[in-house]
C-alpha cells in the first residue's frame, strides 16, 4: 500500500524598494527588478559593493532583495546568508525572517522555517503569507491541526490567497476530511484557475473518495497545466489502476518514470498494475526496482517508516511475505499510527494463510482509516478465503459504498454473493 506526500508549489515573488532617493538609481532599478533574477543579483551586488555610502536601513533592503533572487533560483544556501545579513542590519525585518523561513521551507528544514515564521509573525500579526507557510511547515511534519490553524488564519488575512487553500485542502485530505478537501482546492482553483498543484491534490481526493472518473479529470487538467509533474502522471496511474484500466494505468507509470526515474512508488505500482493484468514476469523486475531504491533510501535514512513499508509491499507483492513482515514490523515500530503499514501487513499474513493475523491487522488498519476502500476490500478478501461470505459481501458492500469503480471490490462482491447462493441451494 501507497502513500505520498510532497510540498506544493507555492511562489511568490516580492521585493522591497529602497527608502529614499534611488529613483534614478540603475543599480537600484536592476535590484529590484522581478523578473531577470541574474539581474537582480548584479544590481544588488552593486549596491552593496558601495559599503557605507549606502545607509544601514537600505543594505539590508539589498540583501534582502538580492537573496530573493537566489532563492527564486534555488541557491538556498546563497539566500540564508543574505538573509542572514538583512537580519543582521536589521532585526526587525519580518520581511527577511518571513522569507528566509520559506527557504528553510524548501530545504526541507522545518524546525528552522517554523522558528523564522514565529518570529515573522511576531513582528508583523498579519502576515498571512508567514501564516500560510507556516502551516503548510505543520503540514508536512504532520501536524494537521496547527496546519489547518495557521491556514485558516491566513486565508482569514487573506481571503484570495489560493496557495492558503490549497494547503489547508491538502491538510483536510490528509485527515480523511474529503468533503472540506474538496471545497477548498475548488476555491483555490476559482481563486487560480491556473493552480496544477490544486486540480493534482483534488484529483487525489477524489480518487481516495473512490470517485475515480472525477479524479482522472481533474489529474488531466493538473497535466495540462504542468505537463513534467511525474507525481501527477503516477496518480492518474494509480486511479485507472483502481478502476481496472491496466494499460492506460501503466502508460501513465511509464511517463512517470521517464519523468522521475528514481521513485519507488511508481515501480511498486507499475508492478501491481502488471500482476492485475497477469503479467507476473513484467512486473517482477519493476518490484525488485522499487526494492533496491527503497534499500538505498533506508541505507540513508533508517527510521523513515514509510520505506520500510514501501519496500515490504513490495515484497509481499512478490510473494517474499517473511521478508515482508519484517519490514512491516519496522514500519509500525517506527510509527505505530502507520495505517499503510497495518494493511500491507495484513496482506502478507493473507500471503501465508495466516487469516486472524491478517484480520486483525486489516482491523488495526480501519481503526486509523476507517473509510480505507481497499483495506475493506483486502479484508473481505481473507473473510472470503476463511469461508465467511457473509461478514466478506459486508465488507465489499462498504468498500463499494465509498468507491463505486473499486474493480477488485466489485469482483469480490460477485464472488460472495455466488458463495452465498450456492449455500442456501446446495
Amino acid at each position: 500500500m501507497r502513500a505520498r506526500a510532497g510540498r506544493l508549489g507555492i511562489v511568490l515573488v516580492a521585493c522591497w524598494a529602497a527608502t529614499s532617493g534611488f529613483a534614478a538609481d540603475m543599480a537600484w532599478e536592476a535590484c529590484r527588478d522581478d523578473r531577470d533574477w541574474d539581474r537582480r543579483i548584479a544590481g544588488c551586488t552593486e549596491v552593496l559593493g558601495r559599503g557605507q555610502s549606502e545607509t544601514q536601513a537600505n543594505r539590508a533592503i539589498a540583501y534582502s532583495n538580492r537573496a530573493g533572487a537566489y532563492r527564486q533560483k534555488g541557491e538556498h544556501d546563497r539566500a540564508i546568508a543574505d538573509y542572514d545579513e538583512a537580519i543582521r542590519l536589521n532585526p526587525t525585518d519580518a520581511f527577511a525572517y518571513a522569507h528566509r523561513g520559506e527557504t528553510y521551507l524548501q530545504k526541507a528544514e522545518y524546525g528552522a522555517a517554523i522558528a523564522d515564521l514565529n518570529e515573522a509573525i511576531r513582528l508583523d500579526p498579519d502576515d498571512a503569507f508567514a501564516y500560510a507557510n507556516r502551516g503548510e511547515s505543520y503540514r508536512l511534519i504532520g501536524e494537521y491541526d496547527q496546519a489547518i490553524a495557521d491556514l485558516s488564519e491566513a486565508i482569514r488575512l487573506d481571503p484570495d490567497a489560493a496557495f492558503a487553500y490549497a494547503i489547508r485542502g491538502e491538510a483536510y485530505r490528509l485527515t480523511g476530511e474529503y468533503d472540506r478537501a474538496i471545497a477548498d482546492l475548488s476555491e483555490a482553483i476559482r481563486l487560480d484557475p491556473d493552480a496544477a498543484f490544486a486540480y493534482a491534490i483534488r484529483g487525489e481526493t477524489y480518487r481516495l473518495r473512490g470517485d475515480y472518473d472525477r479524479a482522472i479529470a481533474d489529474y488531466d487538467e493538473a497535466i495540462r497545466l504542468n505537463p513534467t509533474d511525474a507525481f501527477t502522471y503516477a496518480n492518474r496511474g494509480e486511479a485507472y489502476r483502481l478502476r481496472g484500466d491496466y494499460d492506460r494505468a501503466i502508460a501513465d507509470y511509464d511517463e512517470a518514470i521517464r519523468l522521475n526515474p528514481m521513485d519507488a512508488f511508481t515501480y511498486a505500482n507499475r508492478g501491481e498494475a502488471y500482476l492485475g493484468k497477469g503479467e507476473r514476469a513484467r512486473a517482477i523486475p519493476d518490484l525488485d526496482r522499487a526494492i533496491a531504491l527503497r534499500s538505498e533510501h533506508i541505507a540513508r535514512t533508517p527510521e523513515d517508516s514509510s520505506a520500510y513499508n514501501g519496500r515490504g509491499w513490495s515484497y509481499a507483492l512478490k510473494g517474499e511475505y517473511d521478508r515482508a513482515i519484517a519490514d512491516l514490523d519496522e514500519a509500525i515500530r517506527l510509527d505505530p499510527k502507520n495505517a499503510y503499514a497495518y494493511a500491507s501487513r495484513g496482506f502478507a499474513y493473507h500471503g501465508r494463510g495466516e487469516y486472524d493475523r491478517a484480520i486483525e491487522d486489516y482491523d488495526a488498519a480501519l481503526r486509523l482509516k476507517p473509510r480505507d476502500s481497499t483495506v475493506l476490500t483486502y479484508r473481505a478478501d481473507t473473510l472470503a478465503a476463511q469461508g465467511e461470505p457473509g461478514r466478506a459481501l459486508a465488507d465489499y458492500e462498504a468498500a463499494l459504498a465509498i468507491s463505486p469503480q473499486h474493480v477488485q471490490a466489485l469482483a469480490g462482491r460477485d464472488k460472495a454473493r455466488t458463495a452465498l447462493a450456492s449455500r442456501r441451494h446446495p
